[in-house]
């Protein structure tokens, strides 16, 4: 069963509304004449058949305002599931999101890293080649000297 929209709701209360209080009319008109004289069988037919078509409407409104009802619950339950599948996705997409932001600032991290090891690896490097230097300089000059 699919949910009816607001505007048929109203139509349907509005026309069963306007029914109601035509038939509701005519029984205020026939029952003092059914009253006055409750023998005659016109008046008296008259007056049962009006009171079933208003125990008919008075049905259908009854049961207009019971679908109303659950089309209530069935669109109170639909917006609740929606947003609980919203916020799972917003919890998700959080997630997603630092996860991303995590790999871009690593790469940056990495990248930086990298230039670090490689000014330590030169700079060792270097300081490796003044010592070479000296120990090439002092064993030449201890060669010269002995």
């Amino acid at each position: 069963m699919s949910v009816k929209t607001p505007s048929e709701h109203e139509n349907l209360f509005h026309s069963s509304y306007k029914r109601f209080s035509i038939i509701l009319e005519e029984l205020t008109n026939s029952y003092p004449l059914y009253k006055l004289n409750p023998t005659y069988s016109k008046f008296s037919n008259e007056y049962k058949k009006q009171c079933t078509q208003l125990k008919t409407v008075k049905d259908a409104i009854f049961l207009y305002k019971n679908n109303l009802q659950k089309d209530s619950v069935t669109l109170k339950n639909s917006v609740e599931n929606i947003n609980a599948k919203i916020t799972s996705l917003n919890d998700e997409n959080k997630n997603l999101t630092d996860k991303l932001n995590n790999l871009q600032h690593s790469d940056y991290a990495a990248g930086g890293e990298l230039i670090d090891k490689k000014f330590l690896y030169n700079e060792i490097f270097s300081e490796n080649v003044v010592l070479a230097i000296i120990v090439t300089c002092i064993s030449g000059y201890l060669i010269r000297k002995y």
